[in-house]
């Protein structure tokens, strides 16, 4: 059951998580006559029934088919996004600054399953980051992920260190409770401070 999507229903419609659960389970029954679990059409027709019976508005006036295309064209366009990118550290670690580069980050991320919506920079120490969908993990998987993105640049002439502990660098929470929480709030450690760029304006 996946618990996510049924508590986004949920609160998406104001309706509790019993009843989206009821109607979850339904629309899988309608969809085990035409489908098995592990072909295509089946969850995107689950969700699709399922938003359609909760009464959200993006179900409204649209066919089945017309919902899977759209599904489709996102997942192509994701597809797309990271065939883009080569698969490369995202944050540069030098001279305290951790130098976040935007595209090549949200293209990492994407690959492990993390659709980021945007990156919001409060101030040098402070980033926002939501993503599109929900995700059950939990904030120290969140912050190792982000930490396998650092690389460590030391300047020619210097000694090569020991590389550090990345995830010392900074701290990864969730702004609500929740296990379906899709904003995080991430604070740099160590007198690091954020800089985000933006490396290839024609994919925003």
């Amino acid at each position: 059951m996946p618990v996510p999507m049924i508590k986004t229903i949920a609160d998406e419609t104001h309706k509790s998580v019993e009843k989206i659960e009821k109607f979850w389970n339904k629309a899988k029954s309608i969809a085990a006559e035409k489908w098995k679990e592990s072909e295509k059409p089946f969850w995107p027709m689950v969700t699709f029934l399922t938003k359609r019976m909760a009464g959200m508005k993006e179900s409204e006036g649209k066919t089945f088919a017309e919902y899977l295309h759209f599904e489709m064209l996102v997942e192509e366009e994701a597809a797309q996004i990271i065939s883009g990118y080569s698969i490369a550290p995202s944050i540069e670690a030098k001279d305290n600054i951790l130098l976040i580069k935007q595209d090549q980050f949200s293209a990492n991320m994407l690959r492990a399953g993390l659709v980021i919506k945007q990156i919001v920079q409060e101030d040098e120490s402070t980033l926002h980051i939501e993503l599109a969908e929900s995700t059950a993990l939990t904030e120290p998987q969140i912050k190792e992920l982000f930490a396998s993105e650092v690389v460590q640049f030391i300047d020619a002439g210097k000694e090569t260190k020991k590389i550090p502990d990345f995830s010392l660098f900074f701290d990864v929470k969730k702004e609500k409770d929740d296990i379906t929480a899709t904003k995080f709030v991430v604070k740099s450690l160590k007198s690091y401070k954020f800089a985000v760029i933006v490396t290839n304006l024609n994919r925003i």
